[in-house]
């Protein structure tokens, strides 16, 4: 069980950066991080790039989670995992 799950929307406490967790890092040494898309953008109008925040310094802002499904067989899937990756 993780405190965040993908998807969640969280806040850093720290910075006040909040957005959608994308990416969840555990370390050998125990430490998790968090990796997280800002909701806003910068100056010129582009998508920001991700928060990395840890564990401790993250909170969650909203009940519902952003749930992305690649399996949707109407969509062109172009990354992530695949159904025939490659086999040796």
């Amino acid at each position: 069980m993780h405190k965040f799950e993908l998807g969640d929307t969280v806040k850093d406490k720290i910075t006040g950066e909040q957005g959608v967790v994308m990416v969840r890092a555990h370390y050998y040494t125990g430490c998790v991080h968090y990796g997280f898309q800002p909701e806003d953008r910068n100056k010129e109008g582009e998508v920001r790039n991700w928060v990395w925040a840890d564990e401790v310094r993250v909170e969650k802002i909203a009940v519902t989670r952003i749930v992305l499904d690649p399996r949707n067989e109407t969509e062109t899937v172009t990354n992530g995992p695949q159904p025939k990756g490659p086999s040796f």
